[in-house]
């Protein structure tokens, strides 16, 4: 994805006004500006009091009605900060990402897959695999571990919970990222029948494989699938039971690429 294209799409994040039921006795937590004059104790605190109360209500025991999942590829920490340094100086504050009541990390780092032991630069198809699968996998990879094994993906859970799913994307589908929640392939660069025999060809459809990540996309058939790529789905199947046709032609209403 190109970095003008990052930068655009995650601008809402940041600007975007946090809205949220609030009790009488819950704090302000939608202002996280530094609360005055910075060069005096406290001055640059963040947070205008204990946030036990406003955490614990924010904790429900009903199920969620929808969860939608926000990924800003390559949007990390240092990101942020320098764009908000930058829009609302450092001791300004996001209306959208700043407001969040509750955040957390995880390690970043993926595996070397002869190893087993981590490999401390991650890149987005093995972080990707984490957060879908919940398995930490070598770079490259998607939907499978360091031995090449599958592991089910929340929307693939999610689909066999009998939920409505989609999945959306400013880049091309086949990308790591959207590729990840529908796709089991050992390298990231399996986008199509043509790729996946070149470069892959354990995961093309004639060795016995489950086939390239577009194929993959429309048999994983998300209710809502938004994207580009449409340069790959036109490839002719080359095995299975489209063998000799485009692509897209096996789903025409799943997908919609530009």
């Amino acid at each position: 994805m190109k970095q003008s294209t990052i930068a655009l799409a995650l601008l809402p994040l940041l600007f975007t006004p946090v809205t949220k039921a609030r009790t009488p006795e819950m704090p302000v937590l939608e202002k996280r500006a530094a609360q005055g004059d910075i060069t005096a104790p406290g001055g640059a605190r963040r947070l205008t009091g204990d946030q036990t109360a406003a955490l614990r209500d924010s904790l429900s025991d009903k199920p969620a009605k929808n969860i939608i999942l926000l990924i800003g590829d390559g949007m990390g920490d240092s990101e942020i900060t320098a764009a908000r340094n930058y829009a609302e100086g450092a001791g300004g504050f996001f209306k959208g990402i700043d407001a969040l009541p509750l955040t957390g990390q995880y390690t970043h780092y993926a595996l070397n897959k002869k190893t087993g032991k981590p490999d401390y630069v991650t890149d987005s198809a093995a972080s990707a695999t984490a957060w879908s699968t919940g398995v930490k996998t070598y770079n490259g990879a998607l939907g499978v571990d360091i031995h090449e094994k599958d592991h089910p993906t929340i929307l693939e859970m999610a689909k066999a919970a009998g939920l409505a799913t989609g999945n959306v994307s400013t880049a091309e589908l086949q990308d790591a990222t959207p590729a990840a929640l529908v796709a089991h392939v050992t390298s990231r660069k399996c986008y199509g029948p043509s790729a996946t025999s070149e470069k892959c060809p354990g995961n093309a459809l004639e060795k016995g494989g489950k086939g390239s990540i577009t194929e993959q996309l429309l048999n994983a058939r998300a209710d809502v699938t938004l994207g580009g790529g449409a340069k790959t789905f036109a490839e002719t199947a080359t095995a299975g039971e489209w063998q000799g046709k485009h692509c897209v032609n096996r789903h025409r209403r799943v997908v919609i690429s530009w």
